[in-house]
């Protein structure tokens, strides 16, 4: 299942309402969508990334997530710009395989997507290594 025009409308949707956050959207194996925004701290590491809350409840519900895409206000130009998960929610994404789809942005228009497999945007995971 790849990152598509749905999930970014849910992710959108719950932009709409929390304009200052990040927001999420993942696909579980059944087709239902999991949402998330990020929590910010006054210590900037006890912040939460947008995708945390999906990935949190996909674990508690003993699903597993097959793509996700986040998406933020970018205050400077009023558009609305996809971001790469980070290396913490890859870590994360990697517990449901690395064929997970993620959406990433287009080099030259952060608004725009592609969906790629989680084994792309990190081709030598550490833990690749260990297992193989």
């Amino acid at each position: 299942m790849e990152v598509d025009q749905k999930l970014y409308e849910e992710a959108r949707k719950l932009l709409t309402q929390h304009p200052d956050q990040a927001a999420s959207a993942c696909y579980t194996e059944d087709g239902q969508i999991l949402t998330g925004i990020s929590v910010d701290s006054p210590h900037d590491q006890a912040c939460l990334c947008a995708e945390t809350g999906p990935i949190c409840e996909a674990q508690k519900l003993k699903k597993r997530i097959l793509a996700s895409i986040c998406i933020a206000n970018d205050n400077r130009t009023g558009r609305v710009i996809v971001y790469t998960p980070c290396g913490i929610c890859q870590e994360r994404f990697f517990s449901f395989g690395e064929d997970v789809q993620v959406a990433i942005p287009q080099e030259d228009d952060p608004t725009q997507w592609h969906s790629v497999p989680l084994k792309q945007v990190q081709p030598y995971w550490w833990k690749k290594a260990k297992l193989g």
